[in-house]
């Protein structure tokens, strides 16, 4: 199995002169980039005829994003007033699985399919006023989170 996804978001506002004696801090800009890779195998275990199809799965998947927020302070006495954040990162996750399979007639089935382990590795760097700062973190996790799916193939 091979997917992929990404997103483009472009969020601009004015922003709002204060109503009163008081500064009024708005996100004026938040624009965001982000795409992401997988792969995956399917393995069937239990043998051909079986009432069930039981697999094993395996995924990869990597990404990256790019994101930057701008906030805009409007002050009476001082005017507008400007900061800028920059985020962006990439990523790495392994993921195993268990699938169960029922095909119900020619071309629809039922599966449940479910993560059990992940591991995960991720990089970001934060941008803004005070300079920047890098996080990397890695995580393997033990899961349970079941899927129930109605497949029609065509």
């Amino acid at each position: 199995m091979l997917g992929w996804a990404g997103g483009l978001r472009r969020d601009h506002v004015d922003p709002a002169p204060p109503q009163n004696t008081f500064s009024v801090t708005t996100r004026t800009k938040n624009d965001l980039e982000q795409l992401s890779v997988s792969a995956g195998l399917r393995r069937v275990v239990t043998r051909p005829g079986a009432i069930v199809d039981v697999s094993l799965q395996a995924t990869v998947e990597g990404g990256y994003f790019h994101d930057v927020e701008q906030f805009t302070t409007m002050a009476p006495a001082t005017g507008p007033a400007t900061t800028d954040t920059r985020h962006q990162g990439n990523y790495a996750a392994v993921t195993g699985g268990i699938v169960v399979e029922r095909e119900l007639t020619d071309g629809l089935a039922l599966r449940i399919s479910t993560s059990l382990l992940a591991a995960s590795w991720s990089k970001v760097e934060l941008k803004d006023d005070a300079g920047a700062r890098n996080a990397t973190s890695g995580t393997v996790s033990v899961a349970l989170a079941p899927r129930l799916e109605l497949r029609l193939a065509f």
